[in-house]
């Protein structure tokens, strides 16, 4: 499997008053050797069994090793697929690395959140008592988590796409993210948006109270001599 996929580090970074930034931990992306892209189809074929599931969280696990062994990186998060949360090799997959596990921030993706609203809950306590911290990923402002959901499942972060959020009138956008933001702050849930390309997105953004962003402009950053 090392010979078709690997994956990148992208930061996750805050921004302080002076909107200067520090990583605070790294997101592994998977990508295809072929297209240096996500392998789309190919990584959920792939994970629709059992089997296929366990091969590839043994790559994973490899990966993730010897992602944590650089003098670099010392925090990551990982993404877990909802189809993934009811096998069994994904809990041992979260198992073996239990001794990593303040290390790794588990990202479950949010937009089938009532249909399997309560195979994520589970999940969720489950990856807690294991030592994990939790991530919802893909989340917008008309989320079906509200509050009380994310008070009561100790998440410590959602994640919210630039590129959804872009396509509202800019009025709309400002006051659906303003009141968001507020609703995660009061029980200390930090907001990450995702899909940050340039400085003017950092900005604007910043200006509307969003201090955790992501995307290539940080990774750009970050190669820059």
């Amino acid at each position: 499997m090392e010979k078709k996929f690997y994956f990148n580090a992208q930061p996750i970074v805050a921004l302080n008053n002076y909107r200067e930034y520090e990583v605070q931990f790294y997101e592994l992306l998977l990508r295809e050797m072929r297209t240096n892209c996500f392998p789309g189809q190919k990584f959920f074929d792939l994970i629709a069994d059992e089997a296929g599931n366990a091969r590839f969280l043994l790559f994973f696990e490899q990966q993730i090793r010897l992602m944590l062994q650089s003098e670099k990186i010392n925090t990551i998060s990982i993404n877990i697929e909802i189809s993934q949360l009811e096998y069994a090799a994904t809990h041992a997959f979260l198992e073996n690395l239990s001794d990593l596990s303040t290390s790794i921030i588990l990202e479950i993706t949010e937009r089938e959140y009532v249909a399997k609203k309560t195979v994520i809950t589970d999940f969720i306590l489950y990856a807690k008592r294991q030592g994990y911290r939790v991530v919802l990923d893909d989340i917008n402002v008309h989320s079906h988590l509200d509050a009380a959901d994310a008070d009561e499942l100790g998440i410590i972060g959602v994640k919210i796409s630039y590129e959804a959020m872009k396509q509202l009138p800019m009025p709309s956008f400002q006051r659906r993210l303003t009141r968001f933001d507020a609703k995660m702050a009061a029980i200390n849930v930090d907001v990450i948006m995702e899909g940050v390309s340039e400085e003017a997105q950092v900005v604007r953004l910043f200006d509307l109270g969003i201090k955790h962003q992501q995307g290539y402009y940080f990774s750009n950053q970050e190669t820059t001599p």
